[in-house]
């Protein structure tokens, strides 16, 4: 419904899939791509209905960002799976039509490539367990791109409208959007076990960072680097299905005397070319 006449940008840029006929309330319409790549069509003030058509012969996986979200999606489909669409009926920043049963008539040879995506785990240890996922297309084509990302055991993500189901978080990055970001908690645990994916478009890095109340110990895949910020936060980028296994004790207290103190005070006199302090 537009409140005032003006442009609407549709679904789909120019280098995810390519509309061939577009209509308004029935009607053929013009439409118009800016350098973007993005369709748009003039609407005037109303209530409107927009189809937008196109092939998808010879295509396993579509892609399609979404200039404007809308409230909500239906979807019928035969022969397709659909990513992006929640069980409340809301969406993603974009969409994946991937299909299902593939056609056994012969396909012609595409040089295709799916985008290189990065993704970043950083696991803090602490009075509470937390971690931080940021995923981003290292790609300079912005080209859309889907991800299933597994959580950790005992992993509860906190930040709004990430969804996770079935033990993964799945995320679709459209054209327009680099990177995608969130929060969770961990439950802690005496050990915890980590396995990269084995995806040839996927690089993972894992980052630790333990606090003074645990003590960690690593085997398997060798890290990287030990340090950041004067800080010891080994980080690991494994190869695909490579795994890392890390084993957390709390340090145990050294045995001697014990001193209990009542009572303390603390004062400062400042001077003219020194300071006392004192403490009593």
């Amino acid at each position: 419904n537009m409140e005032i006449a003006g442009a609407l940008p549709l679904p789909g840029l120019i280098n995810e899939w390519r509309a061939s006929q577009v209509l308004i309330d029935g009607k053929p319409a013009e439409a118009m791509r800016n350098k973007e790549g993005t369709l748009w069509v003039n609407l005037p003030q109303g209530p409107h209905q927009v189809m937008v058509a196109g092939s998808v012969n010879n295509r396993d996986s579509i892609n399609l960002s979404l200039p404007v979200k809308p409230r909500r999606l239906e979807s019928d489909l035969d022969g397709w799976d659909l990513i992006g669409l929640r069980e409340d009926g809301g969406i993603e920043a974009g969409l994946v039509l991937n299909r299902i049963s593939r056609r056994h008539e012969e396909k012609e040879l595409r040089n295709e490539f799916p985008p290189l995506v990065l993704v970043e785990r950083t696991i803090s240890l602490g009075l509470q367990w937390t971690s931080h996922v940021r995923v981003s297309r290292e790609s300079t084509d912005p080209v859309a791109s889907n991800l299933s990302v597994p959580l950790l055991p005992g992993e509860s993500v906190l930040t709004p409208d990430i969804q996770s189901r079935d033990g993964h978080v799945v995320i679709s990055l459209p054209a327009h959007v680099t990177s995608v970001e969130w929060d969770s908690t961990l439950k802690p645990s005496h050990s915890l076990l980590l396995t990269a994916a084995k995806l040839g478009d996927v690089v993972e890095q894992w980052r630790f960072k333990v606090g003074p109340q645990w003590h960690a110990e690593f085997s398997g895949a060798p890290p990287i680097h030990q340090q950041t910020e004067n800080q010891w936060a080994p980080l690991w980028q494994p190869w695909p299905g490579e795994e890392l296994k890390a084993i957390f004790t709390k340090p145990q207290g050294v045995p001697g005397q014990s001193l209990t103190i009542d009572r303390s005070a603390y004062s400062i006199s400042p001077g003219l070319r020194n300071s006392e302090l004192r403490l009593e």
